[in-house]
């Protein structure tokens, strides 16, 4: 399936569903579009669920994935992130991410024990989120204060999830 076909897919899935809603007079026509786009969101969001569980169900983790993806959507409301242009790149890219992170566990697993393991991820990842969290992106600027806030919950969350550790 080409990129253009993911999204045109996609956007007749959104389309239909918001239409229903709006035939059902659940929502007004003026309102449609936005259902349209957060119909759109959602199914994104569902493909990387099941891109998730299918990795995890391939390399015998699903618990170690789904603690993965948790963390990483925790993460990446606060910190922003990359944003592909077509939904199959994004798709690709964040299944290409999770599976190196797998492989990587294991690999790093393999050569040290598990506080080792944890202690020199906990500090990469401080380290890397504190030079570059919040990431911006041209669809989703950041004000200043706005940054200034992701960057203080970042550092919040980070260094209790590394406590809890």
């Amino acid at each position: 399936m080409t990129a253009k076909q993911v999204r045109l897919l996609i956007c007749k899935l959104s389309a239909m569903l918001a239409g229903m809603l709006e035939r059902e007079k659940i929502i007004r026509a003026e309102d449609r579009a936005v259902y349209e786009y957060g119909f759109q969101i959602t199914i994104a969001n569902i493909t990387n669920a099941l891109i998730v569980l299918l990795i995890g169900l391939i390399t015998h983790s699903i618990v170690r994935v789904l603690i993965f993806y948790t963390v990483f959507l925790s993460m990446r409301m606060f910190c922003g992130g990359f944003h592909a242009k077509t939904y199959t790149r994004c798709f690709c890219l964040f299944g290409t991410t999770c599976l190196l992170c797998m492989v990587a566990g294991y690999g790093v697993m393999e050569f040290t024990n598990v506080l080792s393991a944890a202690v020199i991820s906990a500090v990469l990842q401080g380290l890397c989120l504190y030079q570059m969290a919040p990431v911006e992106n041209e669809n989703h600027p950041l004000s200043k204060a706005e940054k200034k806030k992701f960057r203080s919950i970042n550092t919040n969350v980070n260094s209790k999830t590394k406590a809890g550790r």
